[in-house]
Order: structure tokens, then C-alpha cells, then sequence
């Protein structure tokens, strides 16, 4: 009976496994996400953030790589007034998919 040669697959040394571990940080991949997320959002998603952030409301049709770097940093700040929002309801009344309309009337 022959026995095959067993192919190990390729171990990354541990400076290649460094390497790949960093470049989850760079400003690059970053962006990239950035850029997904916001071009996953619906038309409100992003006209709420272009909103907050000091947009048109027209701009939520726009996708993140059409923005100049100004108006990036203007989806930046709505993205941050959105969070303090969200961040304050959540603090002050908990999840918001647990409340009732009961809770809304007088």
C-alpha cells in the first residue's frame, strides 16, 4: 500500500501574522468600512446622518466616495450626534424595541 505525500498548508510566520493583524487598524480599512456601512444604509439612514451632520437632505443620495473631505467630516459629526442620541435614550429608558405604545399616551 503507497502512502501520498502529505501537504501541510502554509503557517503564516509570525511576522506575516503581524503584518495582517495591523493592517486591520490602518486608516485605509478604516475608511473602507466607513464606506460600506454608510452605502448599506437606506436613503433615511444616511439623510439622518447628513442631517445631523449639517447636510442637505438631498446628499442622502450620494454614496461616501462622492463626499470631498469637508463634507466627510460633516458625516462624521452627524454620525457623532446620532450616537449621542441613541447613547442618551438607551442610558435613560433602555432598549427602545422593548417599549410599548402605552408607554407614549397619556
Amino acid at each position: 500500500m503507497s502512502q501520498l505525500a502529505h501537504v501541510a498548508p502554509h503557517t503564516p510566520s509570525a511576522m506575516e501574522s503581524i503584518a495582517a493583524a495591523k493592517a486591520l487598524f490602518t486608516k485605509d480599512h478604516k475608511r473602507k468600512q466607513l464606506k460600506i456601512v454608510f452605502n448599506s444604509f437606506d436613503k433615511q439612514g444616511r439623510g439622518l446622518i447628513c442631517i445631523a451632520g449639517g447636510l442637505s437632505s438631498h446628499d442622502c443620495f450620494r454614496n461616501f466616495e462622492d463626499f470631498n473631505d469637508i463634507e466627510l467630516q460633516k458625516i462624521r459629526r452627524g454620525m457623532q450626534v446620532l450616537q449621542g442620541i441613541t447613547k442618551r435614550i438607551y442610558t435613560k429608558v433602555g432598549d427602545v424595541n422593548k417599549l410599548k405604545p402605552s408607554h407614549f399616551t397619556l
